[in-house]
């Protein structure tokens, strides 16, 4: 089984302010594995790319208006 991908603080940060920004929601530290095994679902059905890769994807084009849909689903339980 694979570990997953290391979430790093800095990084942690940045999407807690995107999903402030975006959405309202205030994601606390101890949120912080739960997020990182949502990201680690999602960019390895997407074909193993990188957190920074997915976040990127987030503000490119219209497909990621879908793709932040997907995100949300499976953040906001």
């Amino acid at each position: 089984m694979q570990s997953l991908p290391e979430l790093g603080e800095e990084d942690f940060a940045r999407w807690r302010k995107l999903l402030e920004e975006r959405t309202g929601i205030h994601l606390v530290p101890q949120q912080k594995a739960f997020l990182q095994s949502q990201l680690t679902i999602r960019t390895r059905e997407l074909g193993n790319i990188t957190f920074d890769q997915y976040y990127s994807s987030l503000h490119e084009g219209l497909a990621s208006v879908v793709e932040w849909s997907t995100l949300m689903a499976r953040l906001v339980v």
